[in-house]
């Protein structure tokens, strides 16, 4: 079995909700994981092993792997990094054959079972998103980013420009893998949660239902949905909850392997998802609502952009 890493950098106070983070890392045996903060943890998974820094020492080591005049001088920016991760933690990374980085704000599923079952190693990048993407780990691989084809500007502009350029996404890393040619798997596996409205529903054009629900159980990461009336359950590698804040859950994360990933938070689940677990943790409130809410976002994010361009605001 080829030997997989994934990274999460993260500098600041964790989410109140991420020792679930660590204990879906513990459902993944067969992978490592590498947290590198500045909080100290204890009690982690044998599988998840701790590198302590600060931003500033994260930014000294940047400039001595990648280029001194690098910027990093907030945690947001260290996302741009990601992709490069390969040279920067080389040392860590020695002997694994893949490596990847990762997002704070997420469930882990059953990482291996999607590798297996997508064939991992065939892929020069697998997944295309930040929040998870993994690597072959050979040196021409890990320099890719070097290579042209990014939209947001090539990697010399990313690390010399203070903003973040959101170089671990689709317009950048991805579209330099895409360009030139290398193998890259982005199928549409994970449950990405849209952060523009109150009920939970997956980004983009992701199919959603009036009736469905987001649950944990047994380290693997579902949705059960009603559709024409017919139950069904559906897997995914993770569960992905941008820009949403809950509190800590209320049941013992350690001796608690089934529970609801809801807007309100998490719940301890104990027999199988009805229509009413549904109504009671991600209800539909309608179109006409769903509608509204599409357009207040529409209508914040028109003033963000406003306020970036001018220079009011970062991005």
């Amino acid at each position: 079995m080829n030997k997989i890493v994934i990274i999460n950098v993260y500098f600041g106070r964790f989410p109140n909700w991420f020792d679930l983070w660590i204990s879906s890392c513990g459902s993944n045996p067969t992978i490592d994981f590498l947290l590198v903060t500045d909080n100290k943890v204890s009690d982690l998974p044998q599988n998840v092993k701790i590198v302590n820094m600060n931003l500033l020492e994260f930014s000294y080591r940047v400039k001595e792997t990648i280029r001194h005049d690098a910027v990093v001088d907030r945690p947001y920016k260290v996302c741009d990094y990601r992709p490069m991760f390969g040279l920067i933690f080389a040392e860590e990374l020695s002997h694994y054959d893949y490596w990847g980085h990762c997002d704070s704000d997420m469930i882990f599923g059953d990482l291996q079972h999607f590798f297996d079952l997508y064939d991992l190693y065939r892929y020069d990048k697998f997944l295309h998103f930040g929040h998870l993407s993994l690597y072959r780990n050979t040196e021409e691989n890990n320099n890719a980013f070097r290579l042209g084809g990014s939209k947001c500007g090539n990697w010399e502009y990313v690390i010399t420009n203070s903003q973040n350029c959101i170089f671990d996404e689709q317009d950048g890393i991805y579209q330099i893998y895409m360009h030139n040619g290398l193998e890259v798997f982005d199928k549409r596996i994970f449950a990405d949660i849209s952060s523009v409205y109150k009920r939970f529903r997956l980004t983009k054009n992701d199919v959603n239902y009036k009736y469905q629900v987001f649950y944990v159980d047994k380290g693997k990461c579902y949705r059960c949905f009603w559709n024409n009336g017919i139950k069904n359950d559906e897997e995914f590698i993770y569960i992905h909850l941008q820009k949403r804040k809950f509190e800590t859950p209320e049941f013992n994360v350690n001796t608690t392997d089934s529970y609801f990933v809801t807007p309100y938070g998490f719940f301890a689940k104990t027999g199988d998802v009805t229509k009413k677990d549904v109504k009671k943790y991600n209800p539909y409130r309608g179109l006409v609502s769903e509608k509204i809410t599409w357009a207040k976002y529409r209508y914040k994010d028109v003033i963000k952009t406003f306020l970036v361009n001018i220079g009011l605001l970062h991005k």
